[in-house]
């Protein structure tokens, strides 16, 4: 069975602060999804997005200056979560955790919530690598 794909597509800042985290918006078959992650930096599942305000809040990438980091062409369900990092009201980083924490030495995290924030991201990044190892398949040995 082919997994659905989805590209990022923009981001939403619910509270418009910067800096701040923001959630990626996925787009797949002209709908518009945020990515799920329950306790890890994997993606569970895409939740589609249909709230009219959520969708009022939608920033294109076409509208902000966006700063890659380790970015996926399309993401899947098992795909690292995509980390979106508003620094001021024009940029905006996408990545994953490890080109994340290298973003933040040089852009440092300046409030008390942001930062429990960050480190929230990081404990479930901590059980992302333990949820993997426990569940690689091992290899078999060659004679």
């Amino acid at each position: 069975m082919e997994k659905k794909s989805y590209k990022l597509v923009g981001s939403i800042n619910p509270l418009g602060e910067v800096p701040e985290l923001v959630f990626p918006v996925f787009g797949r078959d002209r709908k518009l999804y945020l990515q799920v992650c329950d306790l890890t930096t994997i993606i569970d599942s895409f939740a589609p997005i249909t709230e009219v305000d959520q969708m009022a809040m939608i920033r294109p990438l076409s509208e902000t200056k966006a700063v890659f980091g380790e970015v996926e062409e399309s993401y899947s369900v098992g795909s690292d979560q995509l980390i979106g990092y508003q620094t001021d009201s024009d940029t905006i980083f996408f990545g994953n955790m490890k080109s994340f924490n290298e973003y933040l030495e040089t852009h440092p995290v300046t409030t008390d919530i942001l930062s429990d924030q960050v480190e929230s991201l990081r404990h479930d990044d901590r059980l992302s690598a333990q949820y993997r190892k426990k569940f690689q398949t091992p290899k078999k040995e060659s004679k």
